[in-house]
């Protein structure tokens, strides 16, 4: 069975090797040119439903600054119905960023993701979309549309996501994360993550995270004081179902994405992660309960799989706000489950904004 197409028409067109195969005869359909005598019938439901690769894309939005929107609202359970969709609020887009989805690994950093709203599309719509956000964006003077392509391989032009596709030196350093661990964390997380409201009618996406939380209360016998301030409860309880290696390999992931986010974002000032007290007090610590052989500072991990699912436009409330803290990094890849489904699978390091607001309310951190 194709690995990217699926259904009914899977088995008539199993000769296809990769997304972009497809892609083409439907781009193509409009001069009526006919590939490998795929009817445009068939091509229609591939095109709804062919799963990975060019399906969907992410964008990443620059707002005005001078508007509110709504997801900037603290009321957010009352928009989490409304106002997700990528052209809700298209008058007070400034700037867009389309970066295709890659059908096999990809990683990228980003930056200010807690104040930059994202989500993803289908590819197949990517061109009205833009259409629209250039004749209605910023308040109808038109929003400036970015793109971030598979053939660039690594994409470093913008500075709030710099991107790493197959090819990248960057991506082949993930190389130890062989498919037989893939697999394992795929169902670790069917396992023990919990299913997500917000996606597609018959798409299916789960999640499982750990990380740094909230304050627990006073007299918890878990709290932990740094220089006499408590800082955020430290759940890592969901640890004791993983396998030593796994956790291994994700102490790895964990430590390389920081060493190439630091490659990423070389020139910046303070650099990410310049706090030695906060590193060694709290992100450190963190890393230390997968494995006590590799160093990073994240704060908080989430484990995220779909299949057939999109991300509603939102923003990451809980992502640190903090200069210096206020980076992230997704490491994902495309696998085959045993029950034939193909899942992508994300890996998304981040730090915590009740982190910050113990060094300084995310304002003048702590420097050595």
């Amino acid at each position: 069975m194709n690995k990217y197409v699926y259904g009914p028409v899977a088995e008539k067109y199993k000769d296809v090797q990769t997304q972009e195969e497809v892609v083409l005869f439907l781009k193509s359909k409009a001069r009526t040119i006919r590939w490998k005598g795929m009817k445009m019938k068939d091509a229609k439901y591939v095109a709804k439903h062919i799963r990975h690769g060019y399906s969907n894309q992410l964008f990443v939005h620059k707002m005005n600054p001078t508007l509110d929107h709504s997801l900037k609202s603290h009321k957010v359970n009352e928009v989490k119905a409304k106002n997700r969709g990528q052209l809700c609020e298209i008058e007070k887009v400034l700037e867009q960023i389309s970066i295709d989805i890659s059908n096999d690994s990809m990683f990228y950093c980003f930056k200010g993701f807690h104040e930059r709203p994202h989500g993803s599309i289908p590819w197949v719509d990517r061109r009205k979309s833009e259409k629209r956000l250039r004749e209605e964006g910023n308040l109808g003077r038109g929003a400036i549309i970015h793109h971030v392509r598979l053939d660039d391989v690594v994409n470093k032009k913008h500075p709030c996501v710099r991107v790493c596709y197959p090819g990248s030196h960057e991506l082949k350093s993930f190389s130890f994360f062989d498919e037989s661990k893939q697999h394992e964390l795929l169902k670790f997380v069917i396992n023990n993550g919990k299913e997500q409201s917000g996606k597609r009618d018959d798409g299916f996406a789960m999640r499982w995270t750990t990380g740094y939380t909230q304050k627990q209360g006073k007299f918890n016998p878990k709290n932990r004081y740094i220089d006499g301030v408590q800082i955020p409860f430290m759940n890592t309880d969901n640890l004791e179902n993983m396998s030593r290696p796994l956790k291994l390999c994700i102490a790895k992931i964990l430590e390389t994405a920081q060493t190439t986010l630091l490659q990423l974002y070389n020139n910046e000032d303070p650099p990410p992660f310049y706090s030695r007290k906060r590193n060694s007090e709290v992100g450190k610590v963190f890393t230390e309960r997968f494995s006590e052989s590799f160093t990073s500072y994240w704060e908080f991990l989430d484990c995220f799989i779909e299949s057939g699912s999109r991300l509603n436009r939102h923003l990451d409330y809980l992502n640190g706000a903090a200069i210096g803290y206020d980076y992230g990094c997704s490491y994902s890849y495309v696998i085959k489950h045993d029950d034939g489904d193909v899942y992508r699978v994300n890996l998304i390091m981040c730090n915590r904004q009740r982190v910050d607001c113990c060094f300084g309310n995310g304002q003048g951190l702590i420097k050595y």
